[in-house]
């Protein structure tokens, strides 16, 4: 479910931003991945991966704040589509993060092959794709 829906928010915010911004938010995983690894998980971070992730925060604050302010040079409307698209990208890697922690959280213990659990995923994913996403993602303007 995470994972169709990051992948369904991801490119909606993708109409909405530039690729190279879409690309470098999609950094953001790291740091809700970590995050939640610490709060679900029980994962200690030590203080070199406090300093990465302080790090990533820096950097993708400052390509989404720039690519705001280059879209508002163009007018408050292409501003507001520009934050927009970043706050979907972010967003997807969100529930991208939420997938991976659930999945280890509930899988590790668990003696099921890798193949079965892909495979699983993968149908699932489709045939909520197809059934409940596409028709949504049809009827959004633009």
């Amino acid at each position: 479910l995470c994972d169709v829906g990051g992948t369904t928010v991801s490119g909606i915010g993708l109409l909405f931003t530039t690729a190279s911004v879409f690309q470098m938010l999609r950094g953001s995983i790291i740091v809700f991945a970590a995050l939640l690894s610490v709060a679900f998980l029980g994962r200690k971070l030590y203080a070199f991966h406090w300093c990465g992730l302080m790090l990533t925060v820096g950097g993708i604050s400052v390509v989404g704040v720039s690519s705001y302010l280059r879209a508002a040079a163009s007018g408050a409307a292409h501003g507001q589509k520009e934050m927009l698209g970043n706050i979907l990208v972010i967003a997807s890697q969100l529930l991208s993060a939420v997938q991976m922690v659930v999945e280890e959280k509930y899988l590790k213990g668990r003696k099921l092959p890798a193949e079965f659990v892909v495979g699983a995923e993968g149908v699932f994913g489709m045939l909520l794709m197809v059934a409940v996403m596409l028709p949504v993602v049809a009827v959004l303007p633009g």
